[in-house]
């Protein structure tokens, strides 16, 4: 026991609402591509929200299910390419030997 709290261990790091910004850090720093899909479903989420006033005849559901579509794929198809690049790297760059 590090202080004498009865709920506190030695090494235990407890984790708050303030580390969350370091935990997204730390993911980023891990895999380049977390962030460029976010920022790319966000970045579909915020056309789709400017081109709203111009969608025309469409109904407000069948728009909404066209956005989250593209916002997903944005997510999806970037993550996707983070992986392929991944594999690229691990495969034909640099090749483990057996």
């Amino acid at each position: 026991m590090a202080s004498g709290n009865p709920g506190e261990f030695e090494g235990y790091v407890s984790i708050t609402e303030n580390d969350k910004p370091v935990k997204l850090m730390d993911k980023a720093r891990k895999n380049p591509f977390y962030p460029i899909g976010i920022t790319a479903g966000i970045t579909a989420l915020a056309w789709s929200a400017y081109k709203f006033k111009k969608r025309g005849d469409t109904k407000i559901s069948l728009y909404l299910i066209h956005t989250r579509v593209a916002a997903q794929s944005a997510v999806v198809g970037t993550l996707t390419l983070g992986v392929l690049y991944n594999m690229y790297q691990e495969y034909v760059v640099n090749p483990k030997k057996k």
